[in-house]
């Protein structure tokens, strides 16, 4: 597991902003895709790992341990806020990669 707890987030800062400095600051690998409107954009990979539809494995993420259901450019951060990425085939089960 990675961790970034010294990552500082301002207020409305949004999950993809924090990932895209993450990703910038540390050299870790992302991509994601921009689908408009109320979805925004969505992690297709992080590191070497890439989305499977033929597995139904993606990438998704929790914040303060509860699962987001809008796109990561739509999830807007507060200072403290903790979030959590799981490469799983479903959302629930804790099970990561």
């Amino acid at each position: 597991m990675v961790t970034y707890a010294d990552v500082p987030v301002a207020p409305g800062q949004s999950v993809w902003d924090l990932l895209q400095r993450a990703s910038a600051d540390r050299g870790l690998a992302m991509e994601g895709k921009d689908y408009g409107g109320d979805l925004g954009m969505l992690v297709t990979a992080i590191g070497e790992t890439r989305n499977d539809p033929g597995q139904r494995r993606y990438w998704h993420y929790w914040v303060n341990s509860h699962f987001a259901e809008v796109g990561v450019s739509r999830f807007p951060l507060q200072p403290g806020d903790q979030v959590l990425w799981k490469y799983t085939e479903d959302q629930f089960r804790a099970e990561e990669k």
